[in-house]
This record gives C-alpha cells, structure tokens and sequence, in this order.
C-alpha cells in the first residue's frame, strides 16, 4: 500500500476512533470491512469504548479521590466531556489531566463545584509533583556555608517538584483519609481557606500546610525575591524563622545566590 495512502487511512482511523459525533455508516463500511459476526460500525465502536476506557483509566490514577466524590457513572461522562475538548496529544498520557482543573472551573452542574474543583488542583499538583523532574536539593553544609551577613540579599530557587497552591477548602484532608483507609469517613465539605506547599523528598510526595504570612513569604521567593524583601513584604514580626528552618531541611530549595 502507498504510504501516503496508508497515512490517511491511519488519519480517518484515528479522527474516527476519538471524535464526535461518529463517523458516517457509509464511510464507515467504506474503510472497515465486517467480520463474521460484527459489522463495521461495531467493529469501530470496539476501539472507540477501548479509547475511552483508557482515558477514563488515565484519568482515575490521576484523580483518584475526584473520581470516588463524583462515582463512577458520574467520573465517565466528565472524562468523555473533558477529553472532547482536551485531547490526547502526545505519546505519553501523563499531561492529559493538566487542564481539568479548569475545564471544571467552566462546567455546570457540579455537585459540589468548589471543593470538586479544589480536590482536582491539589491531584493535579500531587501528580506534577511526583512527575517533576529530580533536583538535588541544598545540603546543610552548603547551608551552612552562606555568611549570616549574606541571607538577607539571597535568592533561592525552589526545587522542581515544588507547587503552591492556595485554597477555598481542606482537600488534602480528604486525600489523606482515602490515602490511609479506603473505607474511612470523608471529611466535611466546609470551606476553609487553605495554603499549602506540595513537593518531593526521597521520591515521596508530601505536603505542608502554610500560614498565611509562610504562604506569602514561600511565594515571593518562588517568584526570584531576595529573603529579605520577602520577609518585609509580609511584615513577619520574627516568628518565620523557626518555619524557614523547617523548609531548609524539608530540601524545598535546590540552590542560594548571595
């Protein structure tokens, strides 16, 4: 077969097997033949479900907790929404769920829309986070290095597997629940204003919560401010200190210039 021939064949198959609405039944038996006990629109619909089911496959390992709030009838029809309009496009599915985060932002008819929302960013950060690539970060000799004289002016740059995320409700509670026991009590859905900081230490994902002024400081840096600034920015008043340390042995950052 020609190749230019067997690339639109290998084009209509495709366009045939993920778009909507379903190819024509004439072009169909056109370009698949039947089989003995199938005809070629059904033969076409077994790899249009097998697509879909991927997806939906993909989906769920990356929005677990998502998919157990919706169920699974529910979590189907989203996925067959989301990827109408979010397509795969690249040969790996590890970025097919980036935009579902906003693709809910805009849809109607949500139960609960906000913490639904909510729990799909911090899934998705979770799932960034563990995908990131590996950045060595700073040891406590080249911490220790830095002249006290010199923190005020540094800048550091946060390791790669590194997010914040800011929040309307507790959604890590959630994950952490359905993390330890599948079968506990999920928690309240009850809004509650919630920073935190997800990243990667000896290849596990983990999170923090911030207060308000940690958020705003751990921000500032993650944008290229000096520490200094930083910490004027968000008025600390001295208590940051004993959290910076934490952040500096949790490995949040992977490098300082003074």
């Amino acid at each position: 077969m020609p190749r230019l021939e067997l690339e639109k064949i290998q084009r209509w198959m495709q366009t045939a097997i993920i778009a909507e609405p379903e190819p024509s039944a004439a072009r169909t038996r056109r370009m698949i033949r039947p089989s003995a006990t199938m005809a070629p629109e059904e033969r076409l619909d077994v790899y249009r479900g097998m697509y879909l089911a991927r997806l939906n496959e993909a989906l769920r390992q990356d929005y677990p907790a998502l998919a157990e709030l919706l169920g699974a009838d529910l979590f189907g029809e989203l996925v067959a929404m989301y990827v109408q309009q979010h397509p795969s496009r690249s040969y790996t599915l590890n970025d097919l769920g980036a935009a579902l985060p906003g693709f809910l932002a805009r849809l109607e008819g949500l139960p609960s829309p906000g913490y639904s929302r909510d729990l799909a960013r911090f899934e998705l950060a979770l799932a960034q986070v563990f995908d990131e690539a590996e950045t060595e970060p700073m040891t406590p000799q080249a911490v220790a290095a830095i002249p006290e004289v010199a923190w005020e002016r540094a800048r550091l740059t946060p390791v790669a597997a590194f997010r914040l995320l800011d929040l309307d409700y507790p959604v890590h509670i959630h994950v952490e629940a359905m993390r330890q026991d599948a079968g506990a009590p999920r928690p309240a859905r009850r809004r509650k204003r919630t920073r935190l900081v997800v990243f990667r230490r000896n290849y596990s994902v983990t999170w923090i919560e911030l207060s308000k002024p940690a958020f705003g400081v751990l921000g500032e840096l993650a944008a290229g401010q000096p520490l200094g600034i930083a910490l004027r920015r968000v008025r600390d008043d001295g208590t940051l200190f004993p959290v910076f340390r934490q952040w500096m042995t949790e490995g949040l950052f992977q490098a300082v210039a003074v």
